[in-house]
């Protein structure tokens, strides 16, 4: 969508209602008008490539923490076991969310009602924001098969215009959409009022945003952040698990890219 400029997206009423209940007015899922290109354009220099530089040595520091736990495991234990899953959803998720803010506030809790999908029931408990953004995937689909996809809320809606949306699910549903984009807005506030401040020399997501602020208003910058941390840490722990299990069962793949890498990338040893 980005990237690529909407070619090869249609987006549509269905794909804006589908997002809307945590995403409302995210500019990535505009109608490509004028609103959007502008939008567009001045998210463009966040990804120059001395900001790009910046996030890549912070995935390193998330990395290198990992991994560091983990020699300490096997140098205790002589072994040590992980779910990928698990752990490269943490690590993505500190990362991400550094790169959003200029420094990790992952661990950070807030009030939330999380959403047992087994149950289909909303419980109250506190939540990091890697946390809530996971379960949040779990409430966007479930609002989708509830309300989209649902044929009973279809036909209400097409024949007698109501909207099927009135019910304990949807209540909880967008009270942890105010809750998040509260919790989310005080990290605009505070950097804005010095409370805070990048450790990442200003080359992080909300400096860029807050450079532009004639384009973005406070709640379109902590959608446009939403829509990025939504976005980006399943994506990146999903391909980079695929990668790993393929390394895994795959030694001539391994040696394959191990050949590129030091044809390409890595810098002779002088």
């Amino acid at each position: 969508m980005f990237v690529a400029k909407n070619k090869f997206v249609t987006k549509t009423k269905d794909n804006a209602e589908y997002f809307d209940i945590f995403f409302t007015n995210m500019f990535a899922m505009m109608p490509s008008n004028e609103t959007w290109k502008l939008h567009r354009k001045t998210c463009s220099p966040m990804f120059y490539k001395n900001k790009l530089t910046m996030m890549g040595k912070v995935f390193k520091e998330h990395l290198t923490i990992a991994t560091s736990k983990w020699r300490k495991e096997v140098e205790a234990n002589g072994e040590t076991r992980i779910l990928l899953s698990e752990e490269f959803e943490r690590i993505y998720a500190h990362t991400i969310n550094h790169i959003c803010f200029g420094q990790d506030l992952n661990d950070d809790k807030f009030d939330w009602l999380w959403f047992d999908i087994e149950k289909d029931t909303f419980v109250e408990k506190k939540v990091s924001l890697r946390l809530a953004m996971q379960n949040m995937a779990k409430i966007t689909d479930t609002f989708y098969w509830k309300k989209l996809a649902n044929p009973v809320s279809a036909i209400a809606k097409l024949l007698f215009k109501m909207d099927l949306e009135i019910g304990p699910f949807f209540k909880s549903a967008h009270e942890n959409s105010r809750r998040l984009q509260a919790h989310l807005k005080k990290y605009v506030t505070d950097r804005k009022s010095g409370v805070t401040k990048s450790q990442m020399e200003g080359m992080d997501l909300l400096s860029a945003f807050l450079e532009n602020q004639d384009v973005f208003s406070d709640d379109a910058i902590v959608n446009g952040i939403k829509g990025i941390i939504f976005a980006a840490i399943e994506t990146t722990n999903f391909s980079s698990q695929t990668l790993h299990s393929t390394f895994a069962q795959r030694d001539d793949i391994v040696q394959k890219v191990r050949k590129e890498f030091d044809d390409n990338v890595r810098k002779p040893v002088i």
